[in-house]
């Protein structure tokens, strides 16, 4: 906790009183994109990874044995061969906030499967401690995954819950995917245009407009946000095509938060005094005059 005084000569200063008040909690942020689009028609996928982190950059993407991760038609594809592609960042998202509320969007397709399997084919991770590499991840917060439960058919599904509704191949679809590691009852805007509630170490997945799986318990409710990985096993042939990659913290806070804000004057001058809760990479205090 801090506390700031100064005193400025302008009486019309006082209005910042009114600024400073408002509600100053949360408010949604985009950490991360890629659309995988560039000069080049089908870029490498070198362009999209820095091994240092770069920002909406992939610290990996890449296969092993006989699998491949490659751009075609400005979309990512991991297909397999013998094993397996990944796409992953292992650096955190934000270098002055840690999320804990995630709203990660993406639009996800399968371009081939060539036979009937109940296996999961493909799997989503978000967490934390993630490895650079082709390798799933033992440890997680949250995951979801595909399945091809029918020739040239693909869903999605939870653990061992495959969803009901079939996609054709060759046919995207919008996935939104909200995650809560906030400590409480977090409500989000949803596809369908309405508000939910989404509980503590839970995560919800939507297709489109519908919600096809409610509070997926978090595997790992210590792991941190700040690592996703888009990985694709060797459970049978097939690619899943990715695309159209947003991430947003909705719960990003604000680098100053304020507990107490005051203005007096007395004659020509007003005096400002203000204690801080918490700052995040705050730099300093800027006073400005309304004249």
């Amino acid at each position: 906790m801090k506390f700031f005084s100064t005193s400025l000569l302008n009486t019309k200063i006082l209005a910042l009183s009114l600024f400073f008040c408002l509600p100053m909690v949360v408010m949604a942020q985009v950490i991360f994109t890629q659309d995988f689009s560039d000069v080049a028609s089908n870029p490498p996928t070198s362009t999209f990874v820095n091994s240092l982190g770069e920002a909406d950059k992939f610290n990996f993407i890449g296969a092993a044995n006989g699998s491949s991760a490659y751009l075609n038609g400005n979309r990512l594809l991991l297909q397999r061969g013998g094993g397996t592609a990944a796409a992953t960042r292992t650096t955190a998202f934000s270098s002055s906030i840690t999320p804990i509320v995630l709203e990660v969007k993406f639009k996800l397709d399968v371009d081939f499967c060539s036979a009937y399997t109940t296996n999961l084919n493909a799997v989503f991770y978000v967490g934390s401690g993630f490895t650079p590499s082709s390798a799933s991840e033992a440890a997680y917060h949250s995951r979801f995954g595909v399945s091809y439960p029918a020739n040239s058919k693909w869903t999605i599904r939870n653990g061992g819950t495959i969803h009901t509704t079939t996609y054709d191949i060759d046919s995207p679809q919008d996935i939104s995917w909200y995650i809560n590691n906030s400590g409480s009852t977090f409500s989000y805007s949803d596809p369908a245009g309405g508000t939910t509630m989404l509980a503590n170490d839970v995560a919800d997945v939507w297709i489109g407009t519908t919600r096809a799986f409610a509070a997926i318990a978090a595997l790992t409710p210590t792991q941190s946000l700040n690592n996703i990985k888009f990985y694709l096993n060797n459970n049978q042939a097939g690619a899943v095509v990715i695309d159209n990659i947003v991430i947003t913290a909705l719960d990003a806070v604000l680098p100053v938060s304020l507990s107490n804000f005051k203005a007096n004057k007395t004659g020509v001058t007003n005096q400002l005094t203000w204690t801080t809760e918490s700052e995040i990479n705050n730099k300093g205090y800027d006073i400005q005059l309304d004249f």
